[in-house]
């Protein structure tokens, strides 16, 4: 090849260099070993928002947020005027003064005269801030994560991955017993539950016997992981099952209230378990008297130790309680042969009691009838009741029976 040809196959080398420079739909500037840019696309300037002419012969110092920036970016520039390939994510600045973030590459170029650098750029921008805003929401999770109150177990196919704190301290657990754990440990029913997806309550018995009743729910995060969220709701449980109690107690015996009686009496007559049943209705024979001779508060306090006699002398199964005043009521789960037998002797064991106020002694009447009567308890009570009255009538202290069917 001829000289002349040698520097015409350099110059259109450097023209279709020059072209493919310039249509490049990529944003490139060249600068020296000064930092100084001595070649720029149309696309680079667009991105700045500077002419040709404003950016050519100037440092890249005036596209830096600050001089703190330009001097950070030094090394990147050394390390690839010297022959590595450099890719770097850094921040950069328009011409009004807007941040935005940028995909830095830059490739060695080398001449007799000096070293220089081609630096492309791609906007990233809205990149960096998704990943921002990700890693902000993340941050934002963890908090939540480890500071809710709720206990929360993130299961990974069907592993525990992760666990906060507040579970931990529901439990009386070491995160080291907890982690990489099978779910089972805590919820022996997890797959069925997983797909169930309902709310239910679990009583947990932790290390110090104490337990714990969480609400428990399985919240599906992908196909094989999910987060179950557990509420402890021990203290509104017990103040809840300490409302009922004494919804169906009577407030001054200790024992079931009339509506309570009523309930369970006429569930064990419908109960194909107890073939057989008896109620007792019985009341305090003169026991206004008592009332108007010694006090209401000596009375209340007959009628308190009276139950706990009577209580000493049922059997478990048997049902208590309070109708009202001096009257009570209990339903044995036997034919009325039998229940007599225990009724005489309680009649007997009341008829021989002092009672510790007064040393006062007291007498109860008290009408029976069994289920061969009726198995309605409004029925049978309202024949008890017959039968009490025929008991006080024809002297008190005494046990008046239904006639057998």
């Amino acid at each position: 090849m001829t000289l002349g040809k040698e520097v015409l196959a350099t110059y259109d080398s450097m023209l279709t260099g020059d072209i493919l420079f310039e249509r490049s739909i990529t944003p490139m500037v060249i600068v020296d070993s000064q930092r100084i840019m001595v070649k720029a696309n149309i696309r680079f300037c667009d991105l700045f928002e500077y002419s040709r002419e404003e950016i050519l012969g100037q440092s890249t110092a005036m596209l830096t947020p600050s001089l703190e920036h330009f001097e950070s970016y030094k090394q990147c520039f050394e390390r690839t005027r010297d022959g590595s390939l450099q890719s770097r994510d850094l921040l950069y600045r328009k011409k009004d003064g807007a941040l935005f973030w940028v995909k830095l590459t830059g490739v060695p170029i080398a001449t007799d005269v000096q070293q220089f650098v081609l630096w492309s750029f791609d906007d990233i921008t809205e990149e960096v801030n998704a990943r921002e805003e990700i890693r902000n929401r993340y941050r934002e999770l963890e908090i939540i994560f480890e500071k809710v109150r709720a206990g929360l177990l993130f299961v990974v196919d069907g592993v525990i991955n992760r666990v906060n704190q507040s579970f931990l301290r529901m439990l009386n657990e070491k995160q080291e017993n907890v982690v990489g754990r099978n779910v089972t440990i805590f919820l022996d029913c997890f797959e069925k539950c997983k797909t169930e997806g309902t709310k239910k309550l679990v009583r947990f018995r932790n290390r110090d016997g104490h337990v714990t009743i969480v609400e428990r729910e399985i919240v599906p995060v992908t196909e094989n992981s999910h987060i179950i969220v557990f509420i402890d709701i021990t203290a509104h449980v017990q103040e809840k099952e300490v409302l009922t109690k004494k919804s169906q107690i009577d407030g001054l015996t200790g024992i079931f209230n009339r509506n309570t009686f009523v309930q369970f009496a006429q569930e064990m007559l419908l109960s194909p378990a107890h073939e057989f049943a008896s109620f007792m209705l019985f009341d305090i024979d003169h026991f206004k008297e008592i009332n108007d001779t010694y006090g209401h508060d000596i009375g209340d306090e007959v009628l308190i130790e009276l139950v706990r006699l009577i209580q000493q002398l049922l059997r478990r199964e048997e049902i208590f309680g309070r109708f009202g005043g001096e009257e009570f009521g209990i339903l044995f789960p036997v034919a009325q042969d039998q229940a007599k037998v225990i009724a005489q002797r309680l009649l007997e064991a009341i008829r021989q009691h002092r009672f510790t106020r007064g040393n006062l002694a007291v007498t109860v009447s008290m009408g029976l009838v069994d289920n061969s009567f009726s198995n309605v308890f409004d029925t049978m009570y309202k024949e008890a009741d017959r039968l009490l009255y025929i008991a006080k009538n024809s002297g008190r202290d005494r046990l008046e029976c239904c006639a057998l069917r």
